[in-house]
């Protein structure tokens, strides 16, 4: 029989688990509830059908989307993606690596953070009481406000033939820093050992000076 959580299209009937949104909501204090419907919302501000959320601009929002997990899905990551260049957007999804979407937009965000587990999501109230485990893993995704225009995206976008884990952007930025960090100590260091290496050729330089000059007197005395 097939799973309501796994095949429904109308994914807007099923609330994202509560614990797992506030967590994220202390984290990037959404502006608004991007995909909802009026009895499912998790912020007061939201955006339903009724709204048209993928053909309005998102532009500087900070906005949440649990998006329907039918064929739905990729319209809603390309949206995503598309947006990001001017606006925060973090997305509950099916961990669906397999997937063109997944491939087309997922791989081009800032962060991927795969959840341990399987979620557990709260029914609709009038059409499914009850909860439900998600039959497949579920991955948070976000695209930073501009990521997608910036040089970085092509360093830290991990091809689809590769294993490499997705590095977050924030973590990178510090490894860079961190490099940039190295390479000034080491110019540093260099400058150090070319001022030292100067002042040696000066000090050589007054004591020959000395010596000669203590030969010459040593001399004069000696004729004398």
């Amino acid at each position: 029989m097939a799973h309501p959580v796994h095949y429904s299209s109308a994914f807007a009937s099923w609330r994202t688990p509560r614990g797992v949104f506030d967590d994220l909501h202390a984290e990037f204090d959404f502006t608004v509830d991007g995909c909802s419907s009026d009895e499912n919302a998790l912020l007061e501000r939201h955006w339903t059908e009724r709204d048209e959320p993928l053909l309005k601009s998102w532009t500087g929002e900070r906005v949440f989307i649990n998006p329907p997990y039918g064929r739905q899905i990729s319209r809603w990551m390309e949206k995503a993606w598309t947006e990001s260049a001017h606006a925060l957007i973090v997305a509950l999804v099916p961990s669906r690596t397999d997937t063109a979407w997944w491939h087309d937009y997922v791989m081009r965000s800032s962060e991927i953070r795969f959840v341990r587990g399987r979620l557990e999501f709260a029914g609709h109230v009038k059409e499914n009481p009850d909860s439900h485990n998600a039959p497949f893993p579920s991955a948070i995704v976000v695209w930073q406000g501009g990521y997608q225009d910036v040089a970085l995206s092509a360093e830290l976008r991990v091809r689809e033939a590769s294993q490499i884990p997705v590095i977050p952007r924030a973590a990178y930025a510090r490894l860079k820093a961190a490099e940039a960090r190295v390479a000034e100590l080491e110019a540093a260091l260099r400058d150090g050992a070319t001022v030292a290496a100067q002042y040696m050729d000066t000090e050589r330089g007054d004591l020959d000076g000395w010596i000669d000059r203590a030969r010459a007197l040593a001399g004069d005395g000696g004729g004398a």
